[in-house]
């Protein structure tokens, strides 16, 4: 019986954003699934596609075959093939955009053009075109030079001509035309490792009649026999507190053979204390008993936990993912900034271990898609990480935490433009899981839902052992100015820092601008610069002395002369964080101060880096944009500064006074 696959081709186009029907041929029935990636003819060039679903008949008499199934399993699990329908619909996205969200980065390939000269010996036949041909002597020409072959598009580029004079070569047997499928950018990782030879029994035998004779060498079987995880040679010897001539030994006795293994990459491999659930104070055990009595049932049901800073709500996520573990169900956890998952994941994995894995872009290609193997696979239980974290492909999810539930993060701004909570929302209601929404100041919809009874809302009104919330002193700088205080610190602020510095003690000091001036704008004309593309104010960054746009990218070096008038009298006016560090490190010599940013934190690691050496105790200041201001933990804080806190009331846009209020209420939360 004929069966026919419902294909989307992976071509970013709306003129091709439909299934196409493809014949299943007879010996790929068995296997293909929704879900699959597959090779289909599409025209005249061979194609990547997703099966979306599987039909008796086609619409179409005449249907292709399909050519071939990438992968062994599905890369897509029938919910996610769901999940991309309608969410596709939801947000008018093209369904390849939705996919393409759905898989981690690096394992699409795609077919590549190629020309190759077709006649063994070229340079009779170049100097024969060149006179009647020479759009087809220098094709020719330059395949020659590049060695007999290139891509399709750089032989038109470089010879600056259409793809007719190719074709036209071809026909002529001068060239052929040949398509190549690229390989992904990631692959399996495979590393040598040391296993045992013998037997348990056998090793213990031999380590105990050798271990006087070479301790060193007894060492190295104990410790292989005690890991369970895979140990390469090196890690071993370190391990035993050897060298690698100690395994060599080994080896060449038959004690310990080496070979290949695949391995998942870990990005945060640094071990971690195991913790246990703290005793909840009331307020917590009655919100767990709600979240635990819903996850028993097992019906889709929303919560609004809502907690003043510091009021344990993340212990509450981890003894509610502990009971549905429990049930044999699965978890996902959403922060909004990606320098929260460093500290978030440390503390779920001292709760849960190798069962937590972490999503979010700061990954590498390669950690990414190990984790996605991870989770897939059913190696990991719990999944941490940023918004794209939602689609990470369970089958048995019980929970949705979404932390900071109000954050802007959570929506993203390219295509496909989905919320995080409505995707959640979406899961939770498939596998009748629970969602709960966290956070000190909730969004004002979220409030409204709860209020209405659409969310059921669960209270934290008090700090973790009744800890008082941290008062809030409000500076005018406008009165300061009139005091002769002409600086970017207040007066009280300058005296706060200087005492918390003599008790060494730790500050947190918030400017949600980045860059040293947020203009460079001309006194003779008025001429502000902007950015070519976005038409935006630029901002000027010292380091490299160049004005930047911060939503392209786009920069120059700063002019010496305005761009218009061509005046001397170029200004930077306004502030950013690289102007407070100046500051900070002018007025009080030896503290040691951080910055944290977009720009301090393009480097992988960085995020942790800082987090990590604050953390610890080695710097004083902790100076950064909005992403200091949520969820980080840091009990020696006792002051937290903020600059310039009512400016964000004057963005154009109907949230500003929601997300000010947010902002400054998270980061005072810091403090005490």
């Amino acid at each position: 019986m004929e069966k026919y696959a419902e294909v989307i081709v992976d071509i970013p186009s709306q003129a091709v954003d439909r299934p196409f029907h493809y014949l299943i041929p007879p010996a790929l029935q068995p296997n293909l699934q929704p879900g699959h990636r597959v090779i289909v003819p599409f025209g005249v060039r061979k194609l990547v596609g997703y099966v979306m679903g599987i039909a008796d008949d086609s619409p179409v008499d005449e249907v292709k075959p399909i050519l071939k199934i990438l992968d062994e399993e599905p890369l897509l699990t029938g919910e996610m093939v769901d999940l991309a329908l309608w969410l596709a619909k939801h947000t008018y996205s093209r369904l390849v955009d939705v996919l393409r969200c759905l898989l981690p980065p690096g394992i699409h390939i795609k077919s590549e053009k190629y020309v190759e000269i077709a006649q063994e010996d070229a340079a009779e036949l170049i100097e024969e075109l060149k006179e009647r041909a020479p759009k087809q002597e220098a094709v020719l020409r330059y395949l020659a030079e590049a060695g007999g072959e290139a891509l399709w598009d750089d032989v038109l580029e470089a010879v600056e001509c259409g793809g007719a004079v190719i074709n036209a070569l071809a026909e002529k047997g001068y060239v052929t035309i040949k398509h190549r499928w690229t390989s992904p950018a990631v692959k399996k990782k495979r590393v040598q490792v040391c296993r045992l030879n013998v037997s348990r029994g056998e090793a213990a035998e031999w380590v105990e009649a050798n271990r006087g004779r070479a301790p060193k060498q007894a060492e190295v079987i104990t410790c292989l026999m005690e890991t369970d995880k895979p140990c390469t040679a090196s890690a071993l010897a370190a391990k035993a507190g050897t060298t690698l001539g100690t395994v060599r030994a080994l080896e060449e006795k038959g004690l310990i053979k080496r070979c290949w293994q695949e391995v998942y990459r870990d990005p945060y491999g640094e071990g971690v204390s195991i913790s246990r659930p703290l005793t909840p104070n009331p307020a917590q055990r009655k919100a767990l008993d709600e979240i635990k009595k819903a996850l028993d049932k097992e019906t889709a049901e929303v919560f609004l936990l809502r907690g003043v800073t510091g009021s344990g709500k993340t212990e509450v996520y981890l003894q509610a993912i502990g009971r549905a573990l429990e049930l044999g169900k699965q978890a996902i956890v959403l922060v909004p900034e990606i320098s929260l998952t460093p500290q978030t994941v440390r503390r779920f994995k001292a709760r849960f271990g190798d069962k937590v894995a972490v999503l979010h872009s700061a990954l590498s290609a390669g950690e990414r898609f190990d984790e996605w193997r991870r989770i897939r696979s059913g190696d990991a239980d719990i999944v941490v990480g940023a918004r794209s974290a939602v689609f990470a492909p369970f089958t048995r999810v019980g929970l949705i935490v979404i932390d900071e539930e109000h954050e802007q993060s959570y929506k993203q701004e390219d295509m496909p433009r989905y919320h995080a909570r409505d995707v959640a929302l979406w899961r939770a209601s498939r596998h009748g899981a629970v969602v709960i929404l966290g956070s000190a100041t909730p969004a004002i919809e979220s409030t409204y839902l709860a209020e209405t009874g659409a969310y059921r809302q669960l209270l934290l009104p008090e700090r973790i052992e009744t800890r008082p919330l941290p008062p809030v002193e409000i500076v005018d700088m406008r009165a300061e100015l009139k005091q002769g205080n002409r600086t970017i610190l207040s007066r009280r602020l300058r005296e706060a820092i200087r005492q918390r510095l003599q008790e060494r003690e730790q500050m947190i000091i918030l400017l949600n601008r980045r860059g040293y001036a947020t203009c460079v704008l001309c006194r003779e004309c008025g001429h502000v610069m902007q950015c070519k593309n976005c038409r935006v104010t630029l901002t000027y960054h010292e380091p490299d002395k160049s004005v930047r746009c911060h939503y392209c990218g786009w920069q120059i070096p700063l002019p010496k002369l305005c761009p218009e008038c061509r005046s001397q009298l170029l200004r930077r006016f306004g502030v950013g964080t690289q102007r407070v560090e100046e500051v900070l490190l002018r007025d009080f010599p030896g503290a040691r101060v951080l910055r944290m940013d977009m720009d301090t934190t393009r480097r992988k690691g960085a995020h942790r880096a800082i987090l990590t050496t604050f953390e610890q105790g080695k710097a004083d200041i902790l100076l950064g944009t909005q992403m200091i201001a949520k969820g980080l933990d840091f009990p020696s804080v006792t002051l937290v500064g903020v600059i310039t806190a009512d400016t964000a009331l004057n963005i154009p846009d109907f949230r500003a006074g929601e997300r000010t209020f947010q902002l400054l209420t998270q980061v005072a939360g810091r403090a005490g």
